[in-house]
């Protein structure tokens, strides 16, 4: 959330301390830090106490130096990440006090206890710096969940078609929106409402690999989002790479095909037949080269076609 230092004008990181108790809290000696390995990386010098209900703001700017009696605010050794960490408070014997993790922050929105002194945490759009927490028009909107999405593979003249799955925590829930960001390869779309992913590659397109970003944004004030990111490895169909002799009437085949996927292998003795018939089990390949041999019998010729079922 925007607010300007009083001590330069510059607009910095910056928390508060709250005192939910009914005493005076001398803060000299206890410690600060964002670095839960590290956690009694800044020490408050003396001088620093709360009244009884009473906020300390705390600027998470680097400038130690701009710490001044006659200054109310207090300047710590380290900055906070936008993308989300941890804040730590310990006593002077090290114990912990209260420690808070925030998630991904938005632009002029902040984030805190409400009430103050509350466990539940909030998003807000209205800032009160020095004072108590509220919500303001439209806060208490938090971002929606999007559950992550595994990398994917697809043979040419398949389609890949999934769900991304995504929740909204808020009561009511606010109403979500997926949409793809970044380059997307022609004809790969989502369905805004669903979520349904589809993508059917063209011969241009294989072999290949390709980034893709869905998110999801809910209709809140501000809008939140959310999003994941995975890659899509698009592969040839699978082909018979080898044929070697038979021997003791067993033919073997080696197939070229793509690992963890199931193939099935079928024979006719002529084009003609009716059937085609299977040549033992469906194979899940373990690797990228998949052998398969058939007993040919008194047959002087069989055809073979090889099927991807996933």
């Amino acid at each position: 959330m925007a607010v300007a230092d009083p001590a330069d004008g510059g607009f910095e990181d910056w928390f508060e301390l709250y005192n939910a108790g009914t005493n005076w809290v001398d803060l000299g000696g206890y410690y600060l830090s964002d670095t839960p390995a590290n956690p009694l990386k800044y020490r408050i010098p003396s001088g620093y106490t709360l009244s009884p209900g009473g906020f300390l703001l705390v600027w998470a700017d680097e400038e130690t130096s701009q710490n001044q009696t006659d200054r109310p605010d207090l300047h710590v050794n380290f900055r906070l990440a936008a993308s989300g960490e941890t804040i730590i408070l310990s006593s002077p014997t090290g114990e912990l006090v209260d420690r808070i993790t925030f998630l991904q922050q938005t632009n002029d929105v902040s984030q805190g206890r409400y009430a103050d002194g509350a466990s539940t945490i909030y998003f807000m759009t209205t800032p009160t710096p020095r004072g108590p927490n509220t919500l303001g028009e439209g806060s208490g909107n938090s971002p929606p969940r999007l559950q992550p999405i595994s990398d994917q593979t697809v043979t040419l003249g398949q389609t890949l078609a999934f769900n991304a799955v995504a929740d909204d925590p808020d009561v009511p829930a606010q109403t979500l929106r997926f949409d793809l960001v970044g380059v997307v390869p022609d004809v790969a779309a989502i369905d805004p409402a669903s979520g349904l992913f589809r993508w059917t590659p063209t011969p241009a397109q294989t072999p290949s690999t390709n980034l893709f970003t869905v998110r999801v944004t809910d209709d809140g004030r501000p809008p939140l989002d959310a999003s994941w990111s995975f890659r899509v490895f698009v592969v040839g169909p699978p082909r018979i790479d080898g044929i070697t002799p038979p021997s003791n009437g067993l033919l073997t085949l080696t197939l070229q095909v793509v690992p963890a996927k199931t193939y099935r292998v079928e024979y006719k003795n002529s084009l003609s037949a009716a059937d085609w018939l299977r040549v033992g089990p469906d194979r899940v390949a373990n690797t990228s080269t998949l052998i398969v041999q058939d007993n040919l019998g008194d047959s002087p010729q069989r055809f073979y076609r090889v099927s991807i079922l996933d």
